[in-house]
């Protein structure tokens, strides 16, 4: 049995790192979806003197462009991480 494996570079994009453009963002994990799209977990960095780091979600389509955005427990002062993305 051979197995082979191929991954093609469709696009590449950079996004804001929140929707207010605010702070900067990593990303840990990407998984596609169903629907042909793709899910990136990771979080917003905000620098404010105060530890803020907050788990943050994207979802793009197939092309990369960006459906939705959503941070968690945004302003508070927070210390959260995202490895993985199920």
């Amino acid at each position: 049995m051979i197995s082979t494996q191929i991954n093609a570079q469709i696009w590449e994009k950079t996004y804001a790192a929140d929707s207010a453009g605010n702070g900067y963002g990593l990303a840990n994990a990407v998984i596609q979806t169903q629907d042909n799209g793709f899910i990136m977990a990771g979080e917003v960095d905000l620098p404010t003197g105060a530890i803020r780091h907050y788990a943050h979600l994207k979802k793009v389509d197939e092309n990369g462009n960006l459906l939705w955005e959503k941070s968690y427990d945004y302003g508070y002062i927070r210390n959260d991480r995202v490895s993985h993305v199920v």
